[in-house]
């Protein structure tokens, strides 16, 4: 009985961590960087402990939507990142950021659908 409560305790606060980092996540510091465009990909240089990269396009009505994202160690060095075949990679941009809201090793392993 109290595993199956505790479970349910820790569902609840993933849960609801998941759904705060959902409604702020423009809040996080992502900042856009330069990346080396190539093959409708970009090859992206990153500082160490880089921990997210994102990979957003602009639409039909000039909003930036997010396309891609990576959850990062911190050592990578370069990533690349492929850009959607039907666009231009001047209406896409790459954004990289220091934190991420969950530790990387939570991004890890298979997923169940």
């Amino acid at each position: 009985m109290k595993s199956s409560l505790l479970r349910s305790y820790l569902l609840v606060l993933l849960f609801s961590s998941a759904m705060a980092w959902h409604a702020d996540a423009r809040s996080f510091d992502l900042a856009e960087v330069d990346a080396l465009r190539a093959d409708q990909a970009f090859l992206v240089s990153l500082a160490e402990g880089t921990r997210r990269a994102r990979l957003t396009v602009k639409d039909e009505s000039g909003n930036w939507r997010q396309f891609a994202m990576a959850h990062l160690a911190g050592d990578e060095g370069i990533i690349k990142m492929r850009a959607p075949d039907n666009v231009s990679l001047e209406d896409c941009r790459v954004e990289v950021s220091m934190t991420d809201p969950f530790p990387y090793k939570f991004y890890q392993g298979e997923t169940e659908h």
